[in-house]
């Protein structure tokens, strides 16, 4: 398609314009301005903004001097094609200032406006002072503004590049609206460098939320254009699991191949419609796609009316700011994991000390739970932040389902009911058993929690389209609760985003994401206001072998042994896991006897040593230990336990010849008692 040499005002409207800003500063407190290759602003300053509440009219309006062409430092950003970002006020402020190229032509600039803090008349005296100066008297930026950016610029930096997106995705509709005359014939329009099209064109984010459209697009759907803006094509227009992903997938090949979906228009008809993608990339990466459609008559392909007083959606999230915050969190979360672990490492061991004191004992059952609060809430963002594969093993995927459905059968209320359907499978997928309990755990618990007054929860599984040539299977977890409150809709998948004041809350799905993140996997969410959700789990059949083993863990060849943890306790189950991990041993853990005898059927062949507890959930260690042994007479195994006053315990451990540790032990006390039963067992 040419490109002539159009300006920015000429292909995105005033309208446009003040849409995206007032959008920009409804999602993310952020004010923002753009300017032409004139450095003419076309935007004013906005009215209302939230962090200059506390300020008086006179004040609000000096910040108007960070939107003033003479204060923008934006030639140089022109000629060396890069953005600035500036801060002010010791941080409270920050300026971002990203040129706009189209077609490898300057268009213009955005600049985004980030404020740090909620400003106040008297704490931010100096600074609104300083900024009154600057304004009277004309004076140079760089008297207020900080010698260097010392903190993350981050947010700044996504909300810019969002913004940048944005209008080059405006830019794309306006110069193929400038190139399409709808009164031309369909193969002048075709010479024209554009797929022929009797409906038009979407312009969508790659998000799917839909920006601007061509042509007749809205009319044939029954919309009018400005309902668009609120609309996403995936959730709102596609009208099947199938086409959704089909979609999807070819928008992550990048291939321009013509596909056919059924559209839901506006009174909720159905038709079919041709479809053509083509992905519009900037040097950053996808910024959004072209959606071009066709049809055949409208009334010849019209369907079933569909039940609209409640239209359930298929909630869509910004892909790359997911990926962004994971980035920002990583560090976080290492750091935290480095004092959190030996914190609970060594309160772990004073939990079941023996004391007859009955305030000691309260004071320690109120540091346990704080403990397992803070370990829960380290662990919750280690998976969201987890980039490495982990550990895959062959694993059949039903039977895993089966197992998680009858713990949380245990734990449901009465009120609500479990429904499963297991769907005909492969026999085994390559996934790590532990992190997928975990994530489908997560989503169940969330489910429950939007289940109040009670309902039905289901687990299924099935297979699905291939995705970039790659078979894949899905878990799906679904509801009959409230529903994603509109609150954190756009936010899915953030850390800490939940309608629960609970503190650490808001982590369970992000930590399900990273999980299927980590599998090479993906989640879909769909869900219909007061009636439900359902979170789908796409997982890619691979095997094992062809996975890269997580670098943090021993390979093959420098393993030590390999050991069985069972454990209910799941604080001091994962402080000696790490012990045990940090030495060199290869550790499988469990918090039932019933997994612990799952897993030894699966693997007990390389099983060296088994740690229990023994007081478990269900069973106790030396019933766990008779079933292991009727497996394996001659297994290793290593008790501990906060009582060492049972005295059929301790006769039944000197029979079999185990090992005994009593809690709470130290670290080098337990590596001393493992390594001295391995080596008895290669004697």
């Amino acid at each position: 398609m040419d490109r002539p040499n159009q300006t920015l005002q000429q292909l995105v409207s005033p309208e446009i314009l003040f849409e995206i800003q007032t959008s920009f500063l409804k999602k993310y407190g952020v004010a923002v301005c753009i300017f032409d290759d004139s450095i003419h602003p076309q935007l004013t300053f906005p009215d209302s903004i939230p962090a200059l509440d506390k300020l008086p009219a006179e004040q609000k309006n000096q910040f108007k001097l960070f939107f003033d062409p003479a204060f923008l430092d934006i030639i140089s950003s022109s000629v060396n094609r890069q953005h600035i970002v500036q801060s002010f006020g010791d941080d409270s402020l920050r300026r971002a200032i990203y040129p706009i190229f189209f077609a490898e032509e300057l268009k213009g600039w955005v600049v985004v406006l980030q404020f740090v803090k909620q400003f106040e008349p008297d704490r931010d005296e100096h600074f609104l002072e300083a900024l009154s100066r600057v304004a009277q008297k004309r004076s140079p930026m760089n008297f207020i503004q900080d010698s260097s950016v010392t903190t993350s610029t981050n947010d700044i930096n996504l909300y810019s590049r969002e913004l940048l997106n944005v209008v080059q995705l405006f830019l794309e509709a306006g110069l193929a609206r400038a190139q399409i005359s709808p009164e031309q014939p369909d193969d002048e329009n075709e010479k024209n460098g554009v797929a022929k099209s009797k409906i038009g064109i979407l312009f969508c984010a790659s998000n799917g939320n839909i920006v601007d459209s061509i042509l007749h697009v809205a009319e044939f759907l029954g919309y009018r254009i400005s309902d668009f803006s609120d609309l996403n094509f995936f959730r709102d227009l596609l009208a099947t699991d199938y086409d959704r992903e089909k979609i999807r997938v070819l928008l992550q090949e990048g291939t321009t191949s013509k596909t056919s979906a059924a559209l839901i228009a506006r009174d909720g008809s159905h038709m079919t419609a041709d479809i053509q993608l083509i992905i519009q990339r900037t040097k950053a990466g996808i910024i959004g796609f072209e959606c071009h459609l066709s049809t055949e008559d409208r009334e010849a392909l019209a369907l079933e009316e569909l039940d609209t007083t409640a239209p359930e959606q298929y909630l869509s999230y910004d892909e790359q700011r997911i990926m962004g915050l994971r980035n920002i969190y990583a560090p976080l979360q290492q750091q935290l994991a480095a004092l959190v672990n030996p914190l609970v490492s060594y309160l772990a061991q004073f939990f079941d000390a023996d004391t007859g004191n009955v305030r000691i004992k309260k004071r320690l059952a109120e540091i346990r739970a704080l403990s397992n609060s803070l370990s829960t809430f380290a662990n919750q963002l280690r998976f969201y932040t987890q980039k490495k594969l982990p550990d895959m093993t062959q694993t059949n995927l039903n039977e895993l389902v089966k197992n998680i459905a009858r713990k949380i059968e245990r734990l449901l209320p009465e009120e609500i009911a479990l429904e499963v359907n297991l769907g005909q499978l492969v026999e085994t997928v390559a996934l790590n058993p532990e992190h997928i309990v975990h994530a489908v755990g997560c989503l169940c618990k969330n489910a429950v929690e939007a289940m109040p007054d009670g309902g039905l929860l289901s687990l299924e599984t099935h297979m699905s389209p291939a995705r970039n040539n790659q078979e894949m299977v899905t878990i799906s977890i679904k509801d009959t609760g409230m529903g994603f409150p509109n609150a954190v809709q756009d936010r899915l998948f953030e850390p800490f985003v939940s309608t629960k004041s609970t503190v650490g809350a808001g982590l369970g799905l992000s930590a399900a994401y990273g999980i299927v993140k980590s599998h090479g996997g993906h989640l879909c969410i769909k869900s219909r206001h007061a009636e439900g959700t359902t979170v789908f789990i796409y997982l890619p059949i691979v095997q094992a072998g062809n996975q890269t083993v997580q670098e943090d863990k021993p390979s093959e060849t420098s393993v030590k042994g390999h050991i069985l943890l069972v454990d209910d306790e799941q604080n001091l189950a994962e402080a000696t896991a790490m012990a045990l991990r940090r030495e060199g041993y290869a550790v499988f853990t469990s918090n039932t006897c019933e997994d612990a005898l799952a897993i030894y059927n699966k693997i007990g062949d390389k099983i060296d040593l088994i740690i229990l507890d023994n007081q478990l959930v269900g069973a106790s260690g030396k019933k766990c230990a008779q079933d292991l042994i009727k497996k394996s007479p001659r297994i290793s195994i290593l008790f501990y336990s906060g009582a060492d006053d049972d005295l059929e315990l301790m006769a039944f451990i000197r029979s079999i010849g185990a090992g005994w540790l009593k809690k709470p032990f130290a670290t080098q006390e337990l590596l001393a008692r493992v390594n001295s039963l391995l080596s008895r067992n290669k004697v």
